[in-house]
């Protein structure tokens, strides 16, 4: 049975330790055989680049250092500043919310531009398009009230499904839900919606 500090054990010990390399960090990867060896020597790290040497059935054997293994960092990808340049069927979903004819006219031709600021699971988001400029801030996973461009005010939460945002909100005034998704695709930013089984999309590119 290998003994955790001492005595003949097959595995080796790994150290890991952090050191800065071309202005960002990185994991150096050192291994130690604890064969015959005291727990203040099992506690010394090798020099970095060197060769660590083992005896095994009696051969001296070499291995080379370990391979430097970057650290990553993780983006906010929703992050930064989108205007809309297409939609889909946004007409007849609008007409399906009740919006009338010239609040849809004008709202396929509104130059929505939404800023989007994610620290961790909180969102602030500036809207500013010809009808008004708004901020709005959410936790994902809280419920929070909101007002939609033609003054329909639904209450609702986001979440966040693997690389995908999804909504889901009630409307105040007759309790039918309107869902949304918002995803990147292909380098756009394609907000999607369902209201009472009608389906429509908003195609943002990065500003």
């Amino acid at each position: 049975m290998c003994q955790p500090w001492g005595g003949s054990c097959p595995w080796p010990f790994i150290f890991v330790s952090l050191r800065p390399c071309s202005n960002r960090p990185i994991f150096d990867i050192s291994f130690k055989w604890p064969h015959q060896q005291t727990d203040n020597q099992l506690d010394k790290e090798e020099p970095t680049g060197a060769s660590i040497k083992r005896e095994a059935n009696g051969h001296s054997q070499s291995h080379s250092p370990a391979t430097v293994v970057p650290l990553l960092t993780v983006d906010m990808a929703f992050n930064g500043t989108w205007k809309v340049e297409r939609n889909e069927n946004y007409d007849k979903f609008m007409e399906q919310m009740g919006i009338n004819v010239m609040k849809r006219k004008l709202a396929e031709h509104d130059n929505l531009k939404v800023i989007i600021e994610q620290t961790g699971d909180k969102f602030h988001i500036k809207e500013s398009s010809t009808f008004r400029n708004k901020d709005i801030d959410f936790t994902l996973g809280v419920q929070f009230d909101y007002a939609l461009a033609d003054g329909t005010e639904v209450s609702g939460a986001w979440e966040m499904d693997g690389d995908v945002l999804k909504g889901k909100f009630t409307r105040k005034d007759n309790s039918k839900v309107l869902t949304t998704t918002r995803a990147l695709v292909g380098g756009e930013l394609v907000q999607s919606y369902n209201y009472d089984g009608v389906d429509a999309k908003r195609i943002f590119k990065k500003a």
